[in-house]
């Protein structure tokens, strides 16, 4: 009994804190918008556009952190106007007549409500943020696949990239609007996006995907076993800490019935593995059709070639004449 009393009086203690620890609500009654809407927590704002501030107490006077930012205009004791000028974040200080004051923090924003509507298109959980802090555009979300994740990024970087166009391509982005130039890049989700470095603006793509894409080696695998290659196995060397298709390399062991198998093994390989260099070349470099012939002859000067033959280095003293041998390669 003596314990419950304890407990009570604890309780019934911290039910009796001073209204003056407690948190202070704000002052600030609601911020009307643009578009007419009211809200209490608003603390985002859209560029070139105005926004009214109503207090619940009186305001002696008011202070903006960045006045490049944000324009302030007092209106009356319990109003102010605001204009947002330039992306960005800045402070908002307000002195009351009771010698009390308050500090808001406000951000200002480009209006996306395009892009948010083009994103929307692909995929409802997309959702955009700008960076507080620099020229960044940041996507966030849970899409199905890689491919929704590669659309969204492209669409996001198109949008940005529009502006920058010049001539003929900038007027007829303006003739047939930038809604209508997203949704036709919509079209193949993997397109390629604009380069990065050509934007003023980052994108940051931190979209989840549910689906993960297979790892080369196993969509290796399962196109080998469809052509024939069930007893082609594949595995990854891994050149870093960190598995990278773009740096791993991969071994082929197993078997393959005929030349005509082995060929169209390394014409999967070919088209699958990634581009290594970046020169458009593929990594895996096939020399001969199915059919035996050879697809073109090729001279080293440093004598190794494909598959470790000796080749003809102009004199033909090394000549292996593998144009009519091409079971040797």
């Amino acid at each position: 009994m003596k314990n419950l009393i304890l407990v009570f009086s604890l309780l019934y203690g911290l039910m009796l804190i001073p209204p003056a620890m407690a948190a202070e609500a704000s002052r600030l009654a609601y911020i009307q918008t643009a578009d007419g809407e009211r809200s209490g927590d608003q603390r985002n704002l859209v560029r070139w556009t105005h926004s009214r501030l109503v207090f619940n107490s009186m305001i002696e006077r008011v202070a903006i952190g960045q006045e490049d930012i944000i324009e302030l205009e007092v209106l009356g004791p319990r109003e102010v106007l605001v204009l947002a000028k330039n992306v960005g974040r800045t402070s908002l200080m307000v002195w009351y007549t009771d010698d009390s004051t308050e500090t808001f923090l406000f951000s200002v924003s480009s209006d996306l409500s395009v892009l948010e509507s083009a994103l929307a298109d692909i995929h409802e959980n997309i959702v955009i943020e700008l960076a507080p802090d620099r020229e960044a555009l940041i996507l966030r979300g849970l899409v199905p696949t890689v491919e929704y994740r590669a659309a969204a990024e492209s669409a996001a970087r198109n949008y940005l990239g529009a502006n920058r166009q010049t001539g003929a391509a900038q007027s007829t982005r303006q003739a047939t609007g930038v809604a209508g130039d997203l949704m036709a890049n919509m079209g193949d989700l993997l397109t390629p996006a604009i380069n990065a470095t050509s934007l003023s603006i980052a994108v940051i793509n931190l979209l989840q995907v549910e689906q993960k894409p297979l790892p080369i080696e196993t969509r290796l695998e399962n196109a080998f076993a469809a052509m024939g290659g069930a007893r082609v196995e594949v595995d990854r060397i891994q050149q870093g800490e960190l598995t990278s298709e773009s740096v791993d390399k991969y071994l082929l062991t197993g078997f393959v019935q005929t030349q005509v198998d082995l060929i169209r093994i390394l014409n999967i390989a070919s088209s699958i593995v990634p581009d290594l260099d970046g020169a458009g070349s593929n990594a895996v470099e096939v020399l001969a059709d199915e059919g035996g012939s050879l697809l073109r002859s090729r001279e080293s000067s440093t004598g190794l070639g494909a598959g470790g033959l000796l080749q003809s280095v102009g004199n033909g003293s090394l000549a292996n004449k593998v144009e009519s041998n091409i079971g040797r390669a």
